[in-house]
């Protein structure tokens, strides 16, 4: 309900056409909260669109942007291709990656890997994905569950779009590397963060803990379950 309540009201704020929120427990996988805006009543399924109908979390995706780049700090400290200590230089907000120009919203020299994260220096998380190269970063997309589902118990869920890194130019490298050039879901974005959160595994996400029949029996019980190791806990 309260999920509900606060995406409504940001969407009504922002004029948004729409919004979704999903809630998760890294620990578990356990969906705690879904909700998506514009939404309907499933009692009166008739005086809606059909646009309406959709769970946005699971049958919408969409260029992550700056939440994306988590993903690829984590990915190249695990490989080792950068320390912690490490400055990369920014550029003074331009730098040209095959024949194009990529910018950052301010003139940035020499930034922290913290500061790089703060700041979302477009240019430094491509110099990142540079060093990681595109085999190991597909390989970390795929680890971290981008471009395929979830496996969540509700129908409708897509996979979103990576594309595989022999498809991938130089510009393409360094798009993918600020969370352009790919798409997502809600619930792939939440579950990949949700994994660095717990110690680097990646759980399976699930809305429906236990199922039982008019006589209290259990006919389905789902417990946590750890899809596979993506990063160390370190």
């Amino acid at each position: 309900y309260i999920a509900e309540k606060e995406l409504a009201d940001a969407v009504g704020q922002t004029g948004s056409v729409g919004g979704t929120v999903v809630i998760l427990e890294p620990a578990s996988g356990r969906v705690l909260a879904m909700a998506s805006q514009p939404d309907y009543n499933p009692n009166a399924v008739d005086k809606f669109r059909p646009s309406e109908w959709r769970n946005r979390v699971i049958c919408d995706s969409f260029e992550p942007g700056s939440t994306f780049r988590p993903i690829l700090l984590a990915s190249a400290l695990e490989e080792k291709v950068v320390s912690r200590n490490k400055r990369v230089n920014c550029e003074k907000g331009r730098f040209l990656v095959g024949g194009k120009t990529i910018r950052d919203h301010k003139p940035y020299g020499k930034l922290s890997l913290d500061e790089m994260l703060k700041f979302s220096s477009n240019i430094g998380f491509a110099k990142l994905g540079k060093k990681l190269e595109r085999e190991r970063f597909y390989d970390y997309l795929r680890d971290f569950g981008f471009g395929q589902q979830t496996g969540v118990d509700l129908p409708g869920e897509v996979s979103g779009t990576v594309h595989p890194p022999s498809r991938w130019f130089e510009i393409d490298l360094a798009a993918i590397s600020f969370g352009q050039g790919v798409t997502v879901t809600p619930l792939q974005l939440a579950s990949a963060t949700a994994a660095i959160a717990n110690g680097g595994l990646l759980m399976q996400p699930y809305l429906v803990e236990r199922i039982e029949d008019d006589n209290g029996r259990t006919q389905l019980f789902q417990e946590p379950n750890a899809r596979r190791r993506v990063i160390s806990e370190e």
